[in-house]
């Protein structure tokens, strides 16, 4: 079973088993695993290689976890942030380090035009730690809020009670699902594990919003924020999401067709542009998906607009892809009539480990790309063609004319869409690449629209003036 197949068995399944209306403790429980469940099961079933590397577990690592647990409620204590603040963002984790400051590539652009009374700016901590110095001030570190209660659910302390029938009758769609899937997923553990934290969060996040008292709570990934959102909603505050990464009907955390819904869903959704509303099924209404762009992309474009091109291709890796596209790399590298330089460009999460997950790269005419000395976007600059499978980075290479191919294995199903516009192929074999010199003429407004800040300005002025 390829994930294609995999993904409809899985969408089939959870209408038999009307699992989007299935409670416990009074909790609709499908819409907040669905998509960690159809991800963990595919990465089980080694159909998809592993996104992400595990966070580092061991004792120095906990302690150092208690150590800034402990500072944060003294310095960057986002209960002490000033409230009534139109403005919340909640940011990503992983910053990007652009000259001297680091940046969250999504939030950043955006409160650059803000005066600092306007916004408030929360971070997680990425792997247990803060970078800095960052991009804008307003920062507040998220280190005990999210710590607290994880420490308080390891004990085991304020479990949810979960009544026997209905354990009963989730262990009977945990059988049915893993036969029908061929799996060995434990829902109940998980239904159980993600009502435990709903149960710890939702008071802390409470107190954290009755306090700040935003007109408008800005996040950047919803799935895992179910919680927050749901508290939000109670407290009258809207929630926007800003598009980071490719969505399509195959990614099931945005996708729901057919008339399903996400309750603990964003109000408003600003997407890239208007290509990613007809690629997959929001659970938000038309009128509340803004096509607004991507800043940081306007930023890097226009930052590497006089870079000449160079004899180059550039291989997108991803850790869920990359076992397999780097072979293909090495291939294309052995091939005697192919004659441009071959850049593999890793995924941050591949840095550390790919000598031992891709060795082959190690023994082959490929320059490999482990760290962010130099930038994504200037290699798409440099480079006349780019391949890879599903990554959102391919879609920002057409920006820069970039000839592009999709290789043709699990994953890529998620590009059927931008399969159809011209002039970008789909690749098996070494011999199905030929670059020439015309680049590749797309209709970039469509993908990524243009004047991205002041789009997102001006919509989130109209919003806070309704």
């Amino acid at each position: 079973m390829n994930s294609k197949e995999f993904t409809r068995t899985f969408l089939d399944l959870e209408d038999d088993l009307n699992l989007f209306n299935r409670k416990a403790a009074g909790i609709y429980y499908w819409e907040r695993i669905r998509h960690q469940a159809h991800q963990e099961i595919l990465e089980r079933k080694n159909i998809t290689g592993k996104a992400q590397p595990e966070p580092n577990s061991n004792l120095l690592a906990q302690a150092r976890k208690i150590l800034k647990l402990a500072a944060n409620l003294v310095f960057r204590n986002p209960f002490l942030a000033e409230p009534e603040r139109e403005y919340l963002f909640w940011g990503k984790p992983r910053r990007k380090r652009i000259d001297s400051e680091w940046w969250d590539i999504f939030c950043d652009p955006i409160m650059n035009k803000f005066n600092e009374d306007n916004y408030t700016y929360l971070e997680p901590p990425y792997l247990g730690q803060h970078f800095k110095p960052t991009k804008t001030n307003e920062v507040y570190h998220l280190d005990a809020l999210l710590y607290i209660p994880a420490i308080i659910y390891s004990l085991g302390f304020f479990k949810p009670k979960i009544s026997e029938k209905k354990q009963s009758e989730i262990k009977k769609i945990e059988s049915e699902l893993n036969q029908r899937l061929q799996s060995e997923y434990e829902l109940l553990e998980e239904v159980s594990r993600v009502l435990h934290l709903r149960k710890l969060r939702k008071p802390v996040y409470k107190i954290l919003l009755k306090r700040l008292r935003p007109d408008i709570l800005i996040i950047t990934v919803g799935k895992g924020k179910e919680t927050l959102i749901e508290v939000a909603k109670e407290h009258n505050i809207r929630v926007i999401e800003l598009q980071h990464g490719a969505i399509s009907n195959e990614h099931l955390a945005y996708s729901f067709s057919d008339g399903k819904h996400k309750k603990n869903f964003a109000d408003y959704f600003f997407s890239f542009g208007e290509y990613w509303e007809k690629n997959v099924s929001l659970p938000v209404s038309n009128s509340h998906i803004k096509a607004v762009g991507y800043p940081f992309l306007d930023m890097q474009a226009k930052k590497f607009s006089d870079v000449e091109k160079e004899d180059k291709i550039i291989f997108i890796s991803q850790g869920t892809v990359g076992e397999e596209l780097s072979k293909f790399a090495v291939e294309l590298s052995e091939e005697d009539d192919f004659n441009k330089n071959i850049i593999y460009k890793l995924h941050p999460g591949e840095y550390n480990s790919w000598k031992e997950r891709y060795p082959w790269l190690e023994e082959c005419d490929v320059t490999v790309i482990d760290n962010d000395e130099k930038s994504l976007y200037r290699l798409f600059a440099e480079s006349k063609a780019q391949i890879g499978v599903y990554s959102t980075a391919i879609y920002e290479g057409l920006i820069f004319d970039l000839q592009t191919f999709i290789y043709d294995m699990d994953g890529s199903e998620h590009m059927e869409n931008l399969l159809k516009h011209q002039g970008i192929k789909e690749v098996q074999h070494p011999e199905d690449i030929e670059i020439t010199d015309t680049g590749l003429q797309v209709d970039r407004e469509c993908f990524f629209k243009s004047n991205s800040v002041d789009n997102i300005i001006n919509q989130l002025s109209e919003l806070n003036h309704d």
